[in-house]
């Protein structure tokens, strides 16, 4: 079995009531019967083995693919401009995120905060300053990566996060939250920033602009390491070939 993440257990007030029933049906049972459950970060890993008392011995981490080379850094000016792509749940902390734009522009009264993905009409009282795009295509997403002056990922939980190794990839700085898995997948090459407050998250952005140079070097190598989608691939295959074989 694969379980991307427990977020019913470990913060189940980011999930309604119907869909945290839903996952105890579908996610809890399955995992403690598995011969092996395979999860995408050792953040991950250890909230599935403490949550279901799974043996540790049969829970597995493996990496979500990711390939660099389908983003590339470009010449073109950064804008004025942070992005978010995520769309407007609960835990993705888009309102905190909004104040601390807010608390920016009373130094940088040009600066803007540009949104990204389905369903971001749900949020409410939004400033003139942010702009809502929606869902776009890839194409124009990876032109935003490439022109933003920053990628801000304030999220609280995730179970593993691709934005920010997209972002990485195009030559763009990040500034990242602490929570969850987001630590694990970023390294050493983003600001990392409490997202429990408006104020920690408008701190972790001005550190992350003032190191733009070092962000944007150490962001391409980090991006880079992850070795596109034969490693997972092969790792999957090593773990279902694994489990078959004591059936055989």
């Amino acid at each position: 079995m694969t379980a991307h993440d427990v977020q019913h257990l470990d913060m189940p007030q980011n999930l309604s009531w119907a869909q945290r029933q839903y996952r105890k049906v579908t996610y809890d049972p399955p995992a403690q019967a598995a011969d092996l459950v395979i999860t995408d970060s050792e953040f991950a890993r250890r909230s599935i083995i403490e949550h279901l008392g799974i043996d540790p011995d049969k829970v597995r981490t493996i990496h979500l693919g990711f390939d660099a080379s389908g983003f590339a850094p470009s010449d073109e000016p950064r804008e004025s401009f942070l992005l978010y792509p995520a769309r407007p749940y609960r835990h993705k902390n888009h309102r905190a995120l909004i104040e601390a734009v807010a608390l920016l522009r009373r130094e940088e009264p040009d600066l803007r905060l540009v949104l990204t993905g389905e369903g971001l009409e749900r949020l409410r009282d939004v400033p003139d300053w942010v702009d809502r795009r929606g869902l776009i295509p890839f194409d124009e997403l990876k032109r935003l990566y490439r022109t933003a002056r920053l990628l801000v990922f304030p999220s609280l939980y995730e179970g593993f996060g691709l934005p920010p190794l997209e972002a990485m990839a195009s030559g763009c700085p990040v500034a990242a939250s602490t929570a969850a898995s987001i630590p694990e997948v970023v390294g050493d090459a983003a600001e990392l920033f409490d997202p429990s407050t408006p104020e920690s998250i408008a701190d972790g952005i001005r550190r992350a602009l003032a190191r733009t140079t070092d962000l944007t070097t150490r962001g391409l190598r980090r991006a880079g390491s992850f070795g596109g989608w034969e490693t997972p691939i092969r790792a999957h295959e090593d773990a279902y070939v694994e489990v078959a074989a004591r059936f055989s």
